[in-house]
């Protein structure tokens, strides 16, 4: 999993009662895209777009294996 080969811990039982606005919104903001994937995310016109557009960009990420040259996840 990607959060453990980063040494991440995350807080599941928050996760899972956090309203879906809120984590869409924060992993949107905390990911580190580049430029322009940020500010495609940030004119997503509705928040099912951006959640879309969101597990796209990390789905392409994590078959990169990490990050690339001009943005995207490690």
């Amino acid at each position: 999993m990607l959060l453990s080969q980063h040494k991440i811990e995350a807080d599941w039982r928050s996760i899972e009662r956090a309203p879906a606005e809120v984590l869409i919104n924060s992993l949107a903001m905390i990911c580190p895209f580049d430029v322009a994937e940020k500010q495609g995310l940030l004119e997503a016109p509705t928040l099912c777009e951006r959640a879309r557009m969101l597990t796209t960009l990390i789905e392409m990420a994590t078959a990169n294996g990490g990050a690339e040259p001009g943005g995207t996840l490690q």
